[in-house]
């Protein structure tokens, strides 16, 4: 006899019910056996099983309940003092955008933060950010940035850095904080 690669084949193998069965013994038999017993103990007693496990889930159906007004109470307390934490954080961060703005340091590799100030525009390299207006939205905002650059200086015959003050009009304040917030995540605004 051969196997499905045409070797002979030295052992015998049973596929069963997702099951690889490859010693053939009566400890086979014997399992197969249990497994019967098992599921005719289950169908004989399938009423009860369905039965007990009902109780069972009253019972904690009604204990869950005894607490779920607590619960909803608590949730509901987080929640507020969650929006009372954001309101602060957002009334601090546009007093300390408006007032002296964030100054911002190099990450590691030696880059400093971007900024997309329209769809299809990115500022790079931003030392310094200021809110100077606000639309009457609040969706978004003049800035000011102080930006590194540098340009080929032909006396020195080498690239000179230098600041560069530029300002945009309305760009999206979400993306602004979006900005902020990765900075202080990664310690990179200057205190």
């Amino acid at each position: 006899m051969r196997d499905e690669n045409g070797d002979r084949v030295t052992e015998s193998k049973l596929y069963h019910n997702g099951t690889t069965i490859r010693e053939l013994d009566e400890s086979v038999i014997e399992k197969a056996q249990a497994r019967l017993d098992f599921m005719q103990v289950a169908i004989d007693f399938n009423d009860d099983i369905i039965a007990h496990w009902n109780t069972i889930e009253r019972k904690y159906d009604r204990l869950i309940d005894s607490f779920s007004k607590a619960k909803d109470d608590i949730i509901a307390a987080i929640h507020s003092q969650e929006r009372d934490i954001a309101k602060l954080e957002q009334e601090a961060l546009t007093e300390l955008l408006t007032t002296t703005g964030v100054e911002f340091t190099k990450s590691n590799g030696g880059r400093l933060p971007e900024l997309e100030v329209r769809w299809d525009w990115s500022i790079s390299r931003i030392k310094k950010l200021k809110v100077t207006r606000f639309t009457p939205s609040g969706k978004s905002a003049d800035i000011e940035v102080v930006v590194s650059s540098n340009r080929w200086d032909g006396k020195k015959d080498a690239y000179v850095d230098f600041d560069e003050k530029r300002s945009f009009e309305s760009v999206r304040f979400d993306k602004i904080k979006r900005l902020i917030r990765y900075e202080q995540a990664n310690n990179r605004i200057v205190s």
